[in-house]
C-alpha cells in the first residue's frame, strides 16, 4: 500500500531541490543563472520558503548565505516553520560545490510543469464528469493548456536602467521608418497612428455594402506580402469567395468573372493563373466554418495562433452565436467582451468586422462615428481602436452624384486609445475588392489598364 501511495504522489525530486539550494548557499551569484525558477516550482514547502528568501535577498542585492537566509526567514516569521536554522545547515551539505545549478533547475522546473499538468487534467476530468457540455470542457482545456505554455516561458522582468539604451535605439530606428512600429496594413496614415502589435482589439465597422470585408482582405494580403502570418476566421463568407478577392487584386481581373468561371478570355486566364501561383506561396490561414458560438471562435483563434498566426481577423460579429438568449444588443456586447479578453490571452492583434446598427441611416450625415458603436452593443468599451468604412456613393440620390462619388471611400480611424486618430479619402475598386490610398493612388490607377496587379508598395 505504501509503494502504491508513493507511485501516486505528484512528480518531484527532493534531492535536486536540496542540491540547488545548497549550491546557491555556497555561491549566491549562481542564482543569476536560473532567473526562470520560482519558489512555486519547488515541491517541498520548506524548500519553497528558503528559495523565496534567496530570491528576495538577490533582488535587494544582499549576499546569500546561511546567516542571511536564516535572518530573512526569522524576520518574516517562517524560520521555525521550516525547522529552524539547523534545517538550513543540514541541506547546505547536499551539494559539495556550486556546480550543475542549471541542470538542477531544469529538473525542478520540469517536475513543476508535470504537477501543473496533472492538476489541470484533474480539473478538466471533474468538469467532464460533472455533466458540463463538451464544448465548454474543451474551451477550458484549451485555455488552461495555453496558460501552461506561457508559464514555460521566461518571465521578462528587467530593470529600466538595463533596457533604456536598447529602447532608445529602437526609437531612433523608428524615426527612419515611414510606417513606424508594428505590422503595416498598407495605409500610411493609419500605419503611423496605429501600432498593430501585441494584444490589440480593433474593429472594422460600417453599414452593409461599405466594403468591410474588402478592406479586411486588402489588409490581410498586404500583411501576407510582408511575410506576416495571418489567421482569418470567415464566419460569414465562404473561403473561396475570399480567395477570389485576392486573385482579383493580384491579377487585375474582375472578381465577378471569377465567380462565374466562364467569363475569362485567354489573357485573363493567364493572369489568374499567375496570381494563383503567387498566392500559393501565401501563409494566410482560413477557417470557414460558418455561424458558430463564441466558444468555438475562441478555440479556432487559439489554434491559429498555435499554428503561427501573428494577426487575426474575424468576419464578422453578427454571425457569432451568443450564450445569453436572442437579445442582439446583449449578444454583441458579450461576444465583443469575450474577444477583447482573448487578445490578452493570445497576445496578438485581433480585428473584428462589425455591421453597425441601422440607426445611423436616420441621420443626414450617414458617415459612421464612435457613438454608433454604443448603439450597436456598447462595443467602444472593449476595443482599442475602431476603423470606420464609408462609401458615400451608396447614399447618392442621382446618377450624376453617383458617378461623381464612384470609387471614393473614407477610412476613418476615429477611435484609437493609444495614439492619434486619422481620417482619409481613399480609392476603392469594387470589381477588384481592393482599397488603396495616398501616394499609391496615382501609381495604381496607372497600373489598372495593364492588369499587372494592384497591391501598393507598402510604406
Amino acid at each position: 500500500m505504501k509503494d502504491l501511495l508513493l507511485e501516486r504522489m505528484p512528480a518531484h525530486d527532493l534531492e535536486a531541490e536540496a542540491a540547488l539550494i545548497s549550491a546557491v548557499l555556497i555561491n549566491g551569484r549562481v542564482v543569476e543563472e536560473i532567473p526562470d525558477l520560482m519558489p512555486v516550482d519547488f515541491y517541498f514547502g520548506a524548500h519553497k520558503k528558503i528559495f523565496q528568501a534567496m530570491k528576495s535577498l538577490h533582488r535587494a542585492e544582499k549576499p546569500i548565505d546561511l546567516v542571511t537566509v536564516a535572518t530573512w526567514l526569522k524576520e518574516s516569521g517562517q524560520l521555525e516553520e521550516i525547522g529552524g536554522a539547523a534545517f538550513i545547515a543540514t541541506i547546505a551539505d547536499a551539494a559539495p560545490i556550486a556546480m550543475n545549478t542549471v541542470a538542477y533547475a531544469d529538473i525542478i522546473k520540469d517536475f513543476s510543469l508535470n504537477r501543473q499538468v496533472l492538476q489541470v487534467a484533474t480539473e478538466i476530468q471533474n468538469k467532464a464528469l460533472s455533466g458540463e457540455s463538451g464544448v465548454s470542457v474543451l474551451e477550458s482545456l484549451q485555455c488552461e493548456a495555453l496558460k501552461l505554455q506561457h508559464t514555460e516561458k521566461s518571465d521578462d522582468i528587467k530593470l529600466v536602467r538595463d533596457i533604456i539604451g536598447e529602447h532608445l535605439d529602437n526609437i531612433e530606428k523608428v524615426q527612419t521608418q515611414k510606417s513606424g512600429r508594428g505590422y503595416p496594413l498598407g495605409f500610411p496614415g493609419i500605419d503611423r497612428s496605429l501600432i498593430i502589435m501585441g494584444p490589440k482589439f480593433i474593429l472594422i465597422a460600417g453599414r452593409p455594402k461599405m466594403g468591410k470585408t474588402s478592406l479586411a482582405v486588402t489588409c490581410i494580403r498586404n500583411l501576407d506580402k510582408l511575410g506576416i502570418e495571418t489567421g482569418v476566421l470567415s464566419i460569414e463568407m465562404p473561403g473561396a469567395e475570399i480567395i477570389d478577392k485576392w486573385i482579383a487584386m493580384e491579377s487585375g481581373v474582375d472578381s465577378m468573372k471569377l465567380s462565374r468561371y466562364k467569363g475569362l478570355d485567354p489573357t485573363e486566364f493567364g493572369l489568374v493563373n499567375k496570381a494563383a501561383s503567387t498566392l500559393s506561396k501565401s501563409n494566410i490561414m482560413i477557417d470557414e466554418s460558418g455561424s458558430v458560438g463564441i466558444d468555438a471562435v475562441k478555440r479556432k483563434c487559439r489554434k491559429m495562433v498555435k499554428n503561427g498566426a501573428k494577426v487575426l481577423f474575424i468576419d464578422q460579429l453578427s454571425q457569432i452565436k451568443g450564450r445569453k438568449g436572442d437579445d442582439r444588443f446583449a449578444r454583441f456586447a458579450d461576444n465583443c467582451n469575450e474577444i477583447a479578453q482573448l487578445k490578452k490571452e493570445l497576445n496578438v492583434p485581433i480585428f473584428l468586422l462589425v455591421q453597425l446598427n441601422r440607426d445611423l441611416e436616420k441621420r443626414k450625415n450617414k458617415e459612421p462615428q464612435p457613438s454608433d458603436l454604443k448603439m450597436t452593443g456598447n462595443l467602444e468599451e472593449d476595443c482599442d481602436a475602431a476603423i470606420f468604412v464609408y462609401r458615400p456613393e451608396i447614399y447618392a440620390t442621382s446618377d450624376a452624384e453617383k458617378a461623381t462619388l464612384k470609387g471614393i471611400a473614407i477610412i476613418n480611424l476615429a477611435l484609437n486609445r493609444h495614439g492619434a486618430t486619422w481620417r482619409e479619402k481613399v480609392s476603392f475598386k469594387q470589381e477588384l475588392s481592393y482599397f488603396y490610398s495616398g501616394e499609391n493612388t496615382k501609381n495604381n490607377e496607372n497600373k489598372s489598364s495593364q492588369s499587372n496587379g494592384f497591391m501598393p508598395s507598402l510604406q
